[in-house]
């Protein structure tokens, strides 16, 4: 009798250990399986997305640029996180309406084919939903800034493109800034250190270009005599 309750009891242990590993098994296997899953259906939105930049028919060297530019940063899209959705025309009339403002037709591009926010190679977007001028950004700032030259600038009209990065400082629109008269504006760096403006680029095709040659987070390096960009 004995003998036979220790078999069974063996054979019951036997069973729990064999029931458990397959459970562990197929538990490693399910999420595998969603892993590749999730990659999968991100490769396929990527597909869908660049399929859909390539069937467009451009109207600007501008839009042409910017299509380039976000063809690169979804193929190195597992990179970039929190992205926005994007937005339609309706979408970015509403915000431009509300602001008083015309977004440049390489930022227009971007929203409508990439995406609204969200941090690219660390850099963290704002959204254009939701957004900033300096002089709300940062509550003890004056109402105007000084730009390297000593030229005074108002707060109100310099919009937040990213928020603050490991150095202080924020990249934002001179909107009031458009000499080539292109609707392109430039982009500038603010130093919350220094409470000054530092020129950054000409317009936002080459910010991306930026972004896209150092592939992570850019701030802007000061010195006594110039400005560059690391």
């Amino acid at each position: 009798m004995k003998a036979t309750s220790l078999k069974a009891f063996f054979i019951t242990l036997v069973f729990i250990l064999s029931f458990g590993g397959l459970s562990i098994y197929i538990s490693k296997k399910s999420k595998s399986n969603a892993e590749k899953k999730n990659v999968a259906e991100k490769l396929q939105m990527v597909k869908r997305v660049r399929d859909q930049i390539d069937s467009v028919t451009l109207d600007t060297k501008t839009e042409d640029n910017t299509m380039e530019q976000v063809i690169k940063l979804l193929d190195d899209y597992e990179k970039h996180q929190k992205i926005g959705r994007k937005l339609t025309h309706f979408d970015i009339q509403e915000v431009e309406q509300r602001l008083d403002l015309i977004f440049p037709q390489s930022y227009v591009t971007f929203l409508e084919y990439f995406g609204n926010g969200g941090s690219i190679y660390n850099n963290n977007i704002l959204s254009v939903k939701e957004p900033l001028f300096l002089s709300e950004y940062l509550k003890n700032t004056d109402r105007k800034v000084e730009d390297e030259d000593g030229f005074q600038i108002n707060t109100n009209s310099v919009l937040c493109l990213t928020s603050e990065d490991s150095k202080k400082g924020i990249w934002c629109w001179l909107t009031e800034n458009d000499a080539n008269n292109s609707g392109e504006w430039p982009i500038a760096y603010f130093n919350n250190n220094e409470k000054k403006l530092y020129y950054g680029v000409d317009n936002f095709n080459q910010w991306l270009d930026l972004l896209l040659i150092h592939r992570s987070e850019i701030a802007t390096v000061m010195s006594n005599d110039s400005t560059s960009v690391e």
